[in-house]
């Protein structure tokens, strides 16, 4: 029994050729140097209510309709209202569905599993190889992942290095730069013109890392990025050398022999 025809496995070699060598799926990774920025959500620890930081989230959420936000930040008040101002604002939209996980959960694929959006709130223990790789893999389908970091002490510059290296070895450019900068509430105007900053006109912070690579999307009053995003495709992040390799140059060569002989035996 033939269960492919001809004209089935040439379509099913483009398409191998075209999902391992153009990268068509793209999930967006986002990262802040900042936590502070969700406190004037509503206007926590002393923070004024400012609409451009709402406004922010939401387009961060985007079309993504379930949200997990992984809470490393052993519950520290400060962290903790940042963390429940984020959950509540998302949680209280229409339609959408969000979680806190607070058990310092392994990134896998079940914890993923039916997430849109996947927030890593000040990641603690560094990540996993196999981490990376469930990142990864959630990136291409299409996942948006945001890490919200922070500055202040060793073990701030300690778990910065460690998202660093996550950050390599998943194929991006983002990095924390662990420079400290404005300590105190700041109001900032130095929105970079983008989709994910339509509707925003100000943004208030504090005490924040800078931030290099990436597209930069909010900047301090000096004008250091502090919060940055980067589409990852299928190109971006790193593939199986082999695969890809015989994927992106055996699979042209076939195709062109097929239509060579293809037309041998039409003439």
């Amino acid at each position: 029994m033939q269960f492919l025809t001809s004209r089935s496995r040439g379509i099913l070699l483009v398409a191998l050729f075209f999902s391992l060598c153009h990268g068509a799926s793209a999930g967006v990774m986002f990262i802040s140097g900042d936590i502070n920025i969700a406190h004037p959500i509503d206007g926590s620890q002393n923070a004024t209510v400012t609409p451009g930081n709402t406004k922010l989230f939401e387009n961060i959420l985007g079309t993504s309709r379930n949200v997990l936000i992984s809470d490393e930040s052993l519950r520290r008040p400060g962290a903790l209202a940042a963390v429940n101002a984020i959950n509540t604002l998302y949680d209280n939209m229409p339609g959408i569905t969000s979680s806190i996980d607070t058990s310092q959960p392994l990134v896998n694929d079940t914890l993923l599993t039916g997430v849109d959006l996947f927030i890593a709130f000040l990641p603690s223990n560094g990540f996993q190889q196999s981490e990376v790789d469930a990142l990864r893999t959630f990136l291409q389908l299409d996942g948006t992942v945001f890490i919200i970091a922070d500055i202040g002490g060793a073990l701030a510059v300690e778990r910065n290095i460690q998202t660093n290296d996550a950050l390599e070895r998943l194929g991006s450019s983002l990095r924390l730069d662990n420079v400290p900068l404005d300590s105190g509430f700041t109001l900032t105007t130095n929105i970079d013109a983008d989709p994910f900053t339509d509707g925003i006109s100000s943004i208030q912070y504090a005490y924040v890392t800078s931030i290099s690579g990436g597209t930069s999307l909010i900047r301090t009053g000096g004008g250091a990025t502090f919060v940055a995003y980067e589409r990852i495709t299928a190109a971006t992040v790193p593939e199986p050398a082999s695969l890809a390799t015989w994927a992106c140059f055996t699979v042209p060569s076939v195709i062109g022999f097929r239509r060579r002989r293809h037309s041998s035996t039409a003439a």
